[in-house]
């Protein structure tokens, strides 16, 4: 958060594009303002967190943010600047067994030794670092033949209006990605922050065995639960639902590159339930259709005590109204615990 705060204050210096005011309140990822002060500073790439480092230009372009390691109770996040594909400085931020940053340290520059790193760096790097030139687009599809893997490249997501590697619909002008260790079996995820106008949380992954991006999902994770217990309307369970199934749908269509969608598991009420659930609702698990589903809605709710049940439809395109159904599917859902009990076919 305090690294994007910092990046679109430079991304807007760097495009004459005024700065996004999202209400941030940046007070609460300090240990105290002596720290804010040291690490934020004013913003913009003077500020301590960018270590002085933009190689004559107004910001640095990216930012790869490795590996926290823990020793005596403290916590340092290794965080590599970026001006294009280079790295201009190592900044070691630090925090207290909270999670608030305490400090930042600025070393000399060195790549991280981090799976997919160069691979992230040699794509986004070089394309938010062209972002304002005329011929930007030519050097962007040529990128693509370079990092992209082949099969990912031919992929497309007619619900996301939206570049499918870049997650933009306007100018890529910085990026930062965190690196999320054992996250897929295809190589390195990352989750990641694209900048322009318009910012988008995603997830990358990269097959560093081939230096190519294997994947990229543009809603960057499942949606997460709503907490257990809540007094909430009928509406307000009928969006979560239908927002995360469609969000799994999504990420159930990137599977044959190599992303893992049984992150749903950890929505069902258990093992027994999610498996049920995913054998008995069609060829195409948790969609009850046949084929692919590009979007999911959820049409209602009811609420009965402390259950809910919602009715679903699978689509095959992202305007379910006038495309028609691939299936309907009803989802029982425990609001103790905000667990579903079962997903079926109807």
């Amino acid at each position: 958060m305090v690294l994007d705060d910092y990046e679109r204050d430079g991304a807007a210096a760097k495009t004459g594009i005024p700065k996004k005011d999202f209400g941030d309140d940046l007070t609460r990822y300090y240990a105290d303002a002596t720290a804010m002060s040291r690490i934020h500073g004013g913003g913009g790439i003077e500020a301590p967190i960018g270590c002085g480092k933009a190689a004559g230009k107004t910001v640095v372009d990216g930012a790869i943010i490795g590996a926290p390691a823990s020793s005596a109770g403290a916590v340092t996040i290794p965080v590599t600047l970026y001006t294009g594909t280079t790295p201009v400085a190592t900044a070691l931020v630090t925090a207290d067994p909270a999670g608030r940053l305490t400090g930042v340290t600025c070393q000399p520059p060195a790549a991280p030794n981090l799976p997919g790193a160069d691979v992230l760096a040699g794509f986004y790097g070089s394309v938010a670092a062209s972002a304002t030139d005329p011929e930007a687009d030519d050097k962007t599809k040529a990128l693509k033949d370079e990092y992209l893997a082949p099969a990912f490249a031919k992929f497309t997501r007619p619900d996301v209006d939206a570049d499918q590697a870049l997650c933009a619909e306007d100018a890529m002008t910085y990026w930062h990605a965190v690196y999320a260790p054992g996250a897929t079996t295809t190589g390195a995820q990352w989750y990641f922050n694209s900048g322009g106008t318009n910012q988008v949380n995603m997830s990358v992954a990269v097959d560093a065995a081939a230096s190519r991006v294997a994947w990229v999902y543009c809603f960057g994770q499942l949606v997460p639960p709503l907490t257990p217990g809540g007094a909430y309307s009928d509406s307000q369970v009928q969006s979560f639902v239908g927002d995360l199934f469609n969000d799994y749908a999504y990420l159930l269509a990137l599977k044959p590159f190599g992303a893992d969608a049984s992150g749903m598991k950890a929505y069902f009420a258990s093992d027994a339930a999610y498996q049920a659930a995913v054998t008995g609702t069609g060829a195409q698990p948790l969609e009850c259709s046949a084929t692919p589903a590009v979007s999911i809605g959820a049409d209602t709710a009811t609420i009965t005590g402390d259950t809910a049940v919602v009715e679903l439809t699978s689509s095959p395109s992202g305007h379910p109204v006038t495309s028609g159904a691939l299936g309907h599917m009803k989802v029982t859902v425990d609001l103790a615990t905000m667990r579903f009990t079962s997903a079926v076919c109807e």
